[in-house]
Formats: structure tokens, sequence, C-alpha cells
């Protein structure tokens, strides 16, 4: 073959080269890192939907609680079924105020009679009977039909209310009426905005061509605007709008999320993802700048080995260098011999790592392991790559610094020109900012603990695990006691700093890296936990029961001690003895409330 026909080829399969990497990998990776961003939006708005589906689930709560604390009270009750509205209102007073008192958004209180007349409005005494025509309160008609209790979003004659509707019995079980609590929504915007950052948007829905709706304001594609932080930033907005579009406003752009509140109300959050969109056009930007160059670096490799017809291959080492230099700053990969330990890394890896590439090579990777990181995970990942096959998995790294960050990882084999195994190769992605989202979604806001959702599902994967050895799992439940009384004499504000300190007891006392405490709700928490038997469980439960106590925070209403104090229910089984994790919550549960019965600020343990 001629020196000229070398020249052609090369050319033609050089251009074909540039043209497919330019094509294909470009591609590949620009989707890839799409699909980061969006996984990240998506992650965002699903945190933001049960933030926020949370905080009015919470507010809901406070009214059905408030609802069985009022109409439990006896005279309540007499005096409704004697229709004594003088005597009524005198009685429900107390609490009314009570109520007022604690929340700013709560608008009254409405008592309906079974026939639908009204009996009389707790916040307006002095307004006259009036029958409540059938269709007018669908919310009213439903509890007089089924006689169960509801909560949604409804609009009134003054505004837009969210109401819980509650029915009323006599001690001997006789239907007395409807309750109906209205508690104002004006703030929950601004709240939102307050609490999370967020601008958020409270959409409703004339289906009823209230009067009161009429007077809000719309954006030009006709939504009744009745809440929102930045009415310019919605003015653009429409529900039809495709669910990846944006809102550009300001200079920047804005993603949304819809929360459904009920069938005529709907919340919209608009998150800031400016520099998001940034970042992305900034990386395919990057992409093709970086493509372009090992292009140019294999242009130039061509052009040399082709003009030197393979004769100068030390020039050729050197371009090869540069390009392995480049994907060496943007990969994060490490090699290692057979036993683990590190020969080569990249720059990336010193990068994310904070270790020079002198400090890594000679070690293992023990030198980035972090503490939270169990045993099991790196027994599994040996058994799977010493049997020549790939481990994938999430690994929390330890930084140099103390710090700490995640890492998507890949384990290979490697094997030398004849197929021998000579070591292993590890390909990470850093996933960092994944992982602290995911943290916040499992996290009790105020306490710092893990919360019950999180707990609902590592109990029953942690009695799972268990089982393969059979290992005496625990669980402990326990709730300050008298703590209703506690905030009624102390106030809200310190009821909630007793549930910091003794969350931060809780998570201080844990001894093992994969002892776990959570806030199941209220003033309960709970520990799942391990023990080599069953009295070092009741010590360990012990040892916090009495820690608590020397808290000394005082506590007068307290029936069983002056300092606040904790009821509590131990329960200790062999795993294979456990049904599910269900069942060993019940068990629990049922301890802790004979552990009150017992006087309180007691252990009470399974046989």
């Amino acid at each position: 073959m001629t020196y000229t026909k070398i020249k052609i080829y090369s050319a033609l399969f050089f251009l074909l080269f540039s043209l497919l990497m330019f094509l294909t990998f470009r591609n590949y990776i620009v989707e890839k890192q799409k699909s980061g961003v969006d996984i990240n939006i998506v992650n965002t708005k699903q945190y933001i939907k049960k933030s926020i589906n949370y905080l009015i689930n919470e507010k809901k709560q406070i009214y059905i609680n408030n609802a069985n604390i009022i109409f439990s009270d006896d005279e309540i009750l007499q005096t409704l079924e004697n229709k004594d509205r003088e005597g009524f209102y005198l009685a429900i007073k107390k609490f009314y105020d009570r109520v007022k008192k604690r929340d700013t958004d709560f608008w009254g209180l409405h008592i309906i009679l079974p026939d639908n007349l009204s009996f009389i409005r707790v916040h307006k005494p002095h307004v006259a009977d009036k029958l409540i025509a059938k269709g007018k309160k669908p919310l009213i008609d439903q509890v007089n039909k089924t006689h169960q209790q509801v909560t949604s979003f409804d609009v009134g004659k003054f505004g837009y209310f969210l109401r819980v509707v509650t029915p009323l019995f006599s001690k001997q079980k006789k239907y007395l009426g409807v309750a109906e609590f209205s508690i104002s929504v004006d703030s929950l915007t601004q709240y939102i905005k307050n609490k999370f950052g967020y601008d958020a948007l409270f959409l409703v829905e004339n289906k009823q061509n209230n009067a009161f709706l009429k007077t809000l304001p719309q954006n030009q594609n006709g939504l009744i605007l009745f809440k929102s932080t930045d009415k310019n930033l919605f003015d653009n907005y429409h529900l039809e709008a495709d669910i990846n579009s944006l809102i550009d406003y300001k200079n920047k752009s804005f993603s949304t999320v819809l929360i459904k509140l009920s069938d005529s109300a709907t919340i919209v959050v608009a998150f800031d993802v400016t520099n998001i969109i940034k970042e992305e056009k900034a990386f395919k930007k990057n992409v093709t700048s970086l493509i372009s160059f090992v292009i140019f670096i294999f242009f130039i490799i061509w052009f040399i080995a082709t003009k030197l017809y393979l004769k100068n291959k030390k020039q050729v080492s050197g371009k090869m260098q540069k390009f392995h230099d480049i994907i060496g700053k943007n990969v994060i990969f490490s090699n290692t011999d057979l036993n683990g330990i590190i020969t080569d890394v990249s720059d990336a890896f010193c990068q994310v790592s904070g270790y020079t590439r002198e400090q890594l090579i000679g070690t293992s990777h023990s030198i980035v392991s972090h503490p939270d990181m169990g045993s099991e995970i790196y027994e599994n990942l040996w058994l799977m790559i010493k049997a020549d096959k790939i481990w994938k998995g999430e690994v929390k790294n330890l930084h140099k610094n103390g710090d700490f960050y995640w890492v998507d990882v890949t384990i290979s084999p490697r094997f030398d020109k004849n197929h021998k195994k000579i070591g292993y190769m590890s390909i990470k992605q850093n996933i960092t900012d994944k992982k602290i989202i995911e943290t916040l979604s499992i996290t009790d806001s105020l306490c710092g603990i893990h919360n019950r959702r999180h707990f609902d599902e590592l109990f029953q994967k942690t009695i799972n695990a268990s089982k393969r050895k059979n290992e005496l799992v625990c669980f402990l439940i326990l709730d300050i006691d008298c703590f209703k009384q506690y905030n009624d004499t102390y106030g809200h504000q310190m009821g909630d700093s007793i549930l910091k300190s003794i969350a931060k007891l809780l998570k201080e006392s844990l001894q093992r890296a994969d002892d776990n405490c959570f806030r199941l709700g209220g003033e309960e928490f709970g520990i799942i936990f391990k023990a080599e038997e069953k009295q070092k469980a009741f010590d360990f439960a012990n040892t916090i029961r009495n820690d608590i106590e020397k808290l000394k925070i005082e506590h007068n209403s307290n029936i069983c001690s002056d300092y606040v104090t904790a009821s509590f229910g131990l329960i200790c089984k062999n795993a294979n003895d456990i049904k599910n994790a269900d069942a060993i919550y019940k068990e629990a549960d049922d301890l802790l409330y004979k552990a009150k019965d017992l006087g309180r600020n007691k252990i009470v343990t399974n046989n």
C-alpha cells in the first residue's frame, strides 16, 4: 500500500471516528448529565410536596385533637343536648379562647344541629339561628349523613378556609350535630415562603360562583389568585402548562410543583432553577469543547502517525498522555492489586478525597472509609469481586479534612492480556448533593433525628437483615410523662426545647453504627438497636431513663417526679421469632401503656 493510500484511508478513518465521537459520545454525556439534572429537580419537587402535605396534615391533626378534647367535656355535651345556647357558650368559651390564643389562623367554630339548623357560631354568638339549606355546605351535609369526620378546603362568605368538620355525640351515643372548625389559610403561602424559601401561589377554582371569589384578582390566564407571595411571578402561569415548562421572571428561571388540596384548591410552589439551567448549558458547552479538544488531539496524533509512518512513537505517546490526563481530571477512578492496595488514582479522585496521589498509592481504600458504613457492605463487596463479578453501590467516604462525600461506585476485575486477573478497577460518581436531599426527607425538622417515615422503612429491613444470624432485635419506645400538662404550664416553645433535648440525649446514647433513634410523633420516640442479651438491653434502656431525669428539667405538673421523665416499653426478640415490624411495634406500644399504668417513669419489657 502506497504512502498516499495510507494517508487517504487514515484520513477517512479519522473523519468517521471524529463524527461518531462528536455525535454519539457527546450526546451520551449530555443526556446522562441532563438525566441527573431532571432527577435533582424531581427530587426537589417530591421533597416540597411531602413537606407541604405534612405541614397541612399537621394542622388538620391539631384541630382533630382539639375537637376530641373540647367535645369530651360533659357540660358542653349536656348543654348542647338540652339546646341551651347560653349555657353551651359559657361552657365552651374557655376552650375556644385557648385554641384562638394558640393559633392566630383559627377563624371560628360553628355548631349545626342534625336538622341543619345553626345552633351557635361561637365566634359570633349574637347571630340568630338559621336553617342551612342542603347543598350550601357539602361538608356538613356529608357529616350529617355519614356521622364521620371530614377535613377539606372550602370557600365561605368571608374567605377560603381549611375546614375540620366532626360529628358530635352525647355520652349515650346520641347524635347531637356537627362542629365545624374554620381555619384561615390567608397566611399559608407566606408561611411556605418563610419556612422553605419558596414563592407560593394559592389557586382557587370558582366551582360555586361564590361572591367572595369574584373579589379576588386573576392572572392573564383566568386563574383566581387567592394568595401569592409574588403576584408578578405567577402572572403567566397556567395549570395546563407542561410539567417540565419553566417560568422566566426577572432574568431567572423557576420550576413549579402543584399540590392539590381539594377539588377547588391548589398550591403552586415555584423554586429557582436558574443555576441548574446555567450549569447544564455550561456543561454542554464544556463537553463540546472537551470533545473538540479531544478530536483535535486525535488529529495531531493522526497527522504525526501518518506523516512519520509510526517512526515517531515518542511524540504519539506524549499526545496520548494528554488525553489520559484530561480523563484523569474529570473521572474519579482508581486501580488496585488483588489485595486491594491502590496502584493508581485519577486527579479527580485526589480532588474529591483531599489526598495527594503519593498519599493514596500504596494504601487501601480504608483511608477514605467512613465509620458510618457498616462492615457488611464491604464483606459483600469482596465476596462479589473475588468471584469476578461487578459490584455496584452507594458508599459514604471520609474526606481528609473530616468532611464526608457520597459516591456511586462500580468495581470490576482487571485482567492482563493473558486473561489473568491482576487487580480491580473502581469508577465513581459524586452523588453528595443527591444524598443530602435524601437525608433531609428522612429527618425530623424539629429534633434533627430520623422521622417516622424513615422508621417505617428501616424497621422491617433491620429485622430481615438480622434473620441471617438470628440476632436479638430490640425496640425501645418511650413517651414523655405528662407532656400535655408541661405544654399547658410552660408553653409550647419550652415543650419543643424538651423534645430537642431528649432527641439529643437519645442520639448520644447510641452505641453501635447500626443503632438508630427516631421521633415517632408528638412526644413519642423510638430506638432500634441490637444487644447480646435482654439484660444488657434493659440496662441500656434504664440508663436512658435515668439520664432523662438527671437532666433535671423542672416539671411541676408531673405526677411521678419534680422533673421531666419518660415511660418506656421495651421489646427484645430473636429475629426469627418476629412476625413483622407492625407486630413488634404493637407489643412495645402495649408495654409502654402498661408502664404508664404502673405509675410512669418506668420500663416494662417482654418476658
